[in-house]
């Protein structure tokens, strides 16, 4: 995985909410640095650090496509004081995005429990569970407007009953997102596809039989096969202008490594999927691809 820093100004190191409240309940964390972008073939993030040695945390951002939702985790010891088993609430202040996201079930490294969601950000979806990515024809796409909306989001606080409050302190959000959008733009490239006309594109791929593949996929995969109660499996499909697929791939996975998951999710997927291609500016069918994500809980 490539990194490099993105040159947010000096101003960054300076971006502290001093009216922030400060309290025996309430530990803020200042960026000891500037953000990070690190990306590989199948993946753009953005990561944040703050404080040093012992008392190290982090904060990421990612993203596997060109987007208006991302993954996000926050990991430290302050995150670690929270109970796991129980949900965390999560706010991106002061007007962005506030939800619940589980604790204890993500370990990050040496940084321990860490909290893990998808959202906006900038604002709340009132209809995505916090464990599913919605296709990109149930979701906005990453307009302009919620790169400028980004400029005002300041923090990013973890709350959880009788714990103290976790304050991320965020700064040049909107600078760093827009490097993101640079990022997944070249990984469609990578992909062989034209990022200029899928951005332009009047409607996505859409997939007509995802409940079937769903099921059939989940019937396929052995309970245990995955640690804990259930799995995450999401591929990348590209789908040609005449709807057939093209290439499959694998992108995230949560079970074991002894089960084929390329070779099964990938080979349903051939059998029975059903695909109609995306709809370019000009009204003709283009090539395009499309993320399947799916979670079995048993």
């Amino acid at each position: 995985m490539r990194s490099a820093p993105i040159a947010l100004g000096a101003a960054f190191y300076f971006a502290i909410n001093l009216n922030a409240p400060l309290s025996a309940q309430e530990v803020v964390l200042a960026p000891s640095g500037p953000w990070q972008l690190n990306a590989d073939e199948e993946t753009c993030r953005i990561v944040q650090d703050y404080g040093e040695g012992d008392n190290r945390h982090v904060l990421y951002f990612e993203q596997y496509e060109p987007s208006g939702f991302f993954v996000w985790l926050a990991a430290g010891p302050s995150v670690a004081q929270f109970r796991e088993g129980r949900d965390i609430e999560y706010k991106f202040g002061p007007n962005g995005e506030e939800g619940t996201a589980g604790f204890g079930e993500v370990i990050f490294g040496s940084y321990g429990p860490a909290v893990l969601a998808i959202g906006l950000i900038t604002s709340t979806p009132k209809w995505v569970k916090s464990y599913r990515i919605p296709s990109r024809q149930e979701q906005p796409p990453a307009a302009p407007s919620d790169r400028d909306q980004a400029k005002t989001i300041e923090t990013l606080t973890l709350s959880q009953r009788k714990r103290d409050d976790v304050v991320f302190q965020l700064a040049s959000l909107d600078r760093a997102l827009g490097a993101m959008d640079v990022c997944t733009a070249d990984l469609v490239q990578s992909w062989g596809l034209d990022a200029e006309a899928i951005s332009s594109a009047q409607s996505g791929v859409v997939v007509t039989n995802p409940a079937k593949v769903a099921k059939e996929i989940q019937n396929n995969l052995p309970e245990g096969a995955a640690p804990g109660k259930g799995a995450l499996v999401s591929a990348r499909i590209i789908v040609k202008s005449d709807g057939t697929i093209g290439d499959c791939e694998v992108m995230k996975r949560s079970v074991a490594k002894s089960y084929d998951v390329q070779k099964l999710v990938c080979g349903i997927i051939r059998e029975e999927a059903s695909f109609e291609p995306a709809i370019g500016a000009d009204g003709a069918p283009i090539d395009d691809f499309y993320m399947l994500n799916i979670r079995y809980d048993w």
